[in-house]
């Protein structure tokens, strides 16, 4: 009887190498989409009073629950900065209303607490809160960014030089529900305007207030989170599924290899 079972085998081997190969690539592109899923979990949140509308705000009567920060985070990876807000009621409730993050980069100060001739501060505002760029984001989901240059103390009304502008990427921005949520890349901070004094992206402050309408008066600032300071963004790292993602595809790589090497032999 002629045996046959080698022949077979030999013809065989090339295709368990390629499906191998497969699974291996299948396995690489699972742990990439679980690691880019795990910022959010790792973020930085903080968690600001339901209610807090500021008593300086005087912009309209009209309940603004979409305009109430009660939670806001920051996370960074090696090209996105991702940032984070729920408010107390859905997003766009408030047609008006729009959202701010403020970033500080390492000059920041808190220039809505203080008069200049860039906007009206009266009654000041967000004392502690320090900036020296923002983001500005209208409920539809687009939006801006503007650095600005250092503030000079001993000329209160002097212009706060801008140092840079650019819009926000299409689909950059997502809104579900009560959160609205940015992914922005973080060399665009780098890269445009000046930066004294300027941070690591580890140590950005960040914080959130809603608005209503424009950027005219203090009177249109809803809400802060946190209410006297800025906070930090804490990097990404991959949750415990992805790591077991990683592991699994390097078995399924190394067991390609291993196929790979038997069908040459053969």
């Amino acid at each position: 009887m002629q045996i046959t079972r080698p022949t077979q085998g030999a013809s065989a081997l090339p295709s368990l190498a390629t499906k191998a190969q497969r699974l291996g690539l299948a396995a690489a592109a699972l742990f990439a989409g679980a690691a880019m899923t795990a910022t959010s979990a790792q973020a930085t949140t903080i968690v600001d009073p339901r209610g807090d509308i500021l008593a300086s705000f005087n912009a309209t009567t009209d309940p603004v629950p979409d305009l109430d920060v009660v939670s806001a985070s920051a996370t960074f990876n090696a090209t996105d900065i991702i940032l984070s807000a729920t408010m107390a009621g859905t997003i766009g409730t408030t047609d008006e209303g729009f959202y701010v993050w403020g970033i500080d980069r390492g000059a920041g100060t808190d220039l809505l607490a203080h008069p200049t001739s860039l906007t009206d501060t009266t009654p000041p505002v967000g004392q502690g809160v320090t900036f020296d760029s923002f983001i500005t984001i209208q409920n539809d989901g687009t939006g801006n960014v503007v650095l600005l240059g250092p503030a000079d103390p001993s000329k209160p009304l002097d212009p706060v030089p801008v140092t840079g502008f650019f819009n926000l990427d299409p689909g950059s921005v997502t809104i579900s529900g009560r959160t609205i949520r940015l992914t922005i890349n973080r060399a665009r901070f780098a890269a445009q305007g000046f930066i004294p004094q300027g941070f690591d992206v580890a140590d950005y402050g960040y914080n959130m207030w809603p608005r209503y309408r424009d950027i005219v008066n203090n009177g249109t600032v809803a809400d802060f989170g946190p209410d006297h300071s800025t906070f930090k963004a804490s990097a990404a790292v991959p949750e415990p599924a992805s790591w077991a993602l990683m592991i699994a595809g390097f078995g399924l790589a190394g067991a390609s290899l291993r196929s790979r090497r038997r069908a040459t032999m053969v």
